[in-house]
């Protein structure tokens, strides 16, 4: 009997000892798949930026030169779009930072009411062609400025506004932005 449970035993450890290669293999296969991963989002985001950014920088060149408000509509409509795809980008890019642990958030001074204005336009033309209203009920003043991440906040606020535009089907959709308080 002590002999069959001698065997048992041996065998059962055997067993166990099999599974734990198995699984460490697994988890190193898994790391080795996620670098990869990575690797390859980080390299498709740099190849679509480049000439995302030459799209971006000629459409504001001939949008300056542009006296005509039917094609400026139309190339603001471009930028707008061009702008959002290079932030569907970078959200890749930062996604990928996320993993490694090396996402820093920016302490910059910026213009909140800009910020706000120019996410609500970026969203004017979609809400339009769905035969929406994108209203813009602007609670703050235009000098107020504030410290942090414009790019996360405006990412946040593209996010709420592309749903908001994306499942109302008629109607409006009301962004109201409003300073609950304010120091120097």
């Amino acid at each position: 009997i002590i002999l069959v449970i001698v065997i048992i035993l041996i065998i059962n450890i055997a067993r166990t000892m099999k599974y734990e290669k198995d699984i460490i293999a697994a988890k190193e296969k898994a790391e080795k798949l996620a670098i990869t991963k990575t690797r390859y989002l980080n390299s498709m985001s740099h190849e679509i930026r480049t000439p995302l950014t030459s799209i971006i920088g000629f459409t504001e060149q001939v949008i300056k030169n542009e006296y005509d408000d039917e094609k400026r509509k139309y190339l603001e409509a471009i930028k707008t779009s061009s702008d959002h795809l290079l932030n569907t980008v970078n959200d890749v890019l930062d996604f990928s930072k996320l993993e490694a642990g090396k996402l820093d958030l920016q302490k910059r001074a910026f213009t909140l009411s800009k910020t706000i204005e120019d996410v609500s336009y970026a969203f004017s033309i979609a809400a339009e062609k769905k035969g929406i209203h994108l209203n813009l009920n602007m609670l703050i003043d235009k000098d107020v400025m504030v410290t942090g991440d414009e790019f996360r906040l405006k990412q946040v606020l593209y996010n709420l506004t592309s749903n908001g535009v994306k499942f109302t089907d008629r109607g409006n959709v009301t962004v109201t932005a409003s300073v609950l308080w304010k120091n120097e």
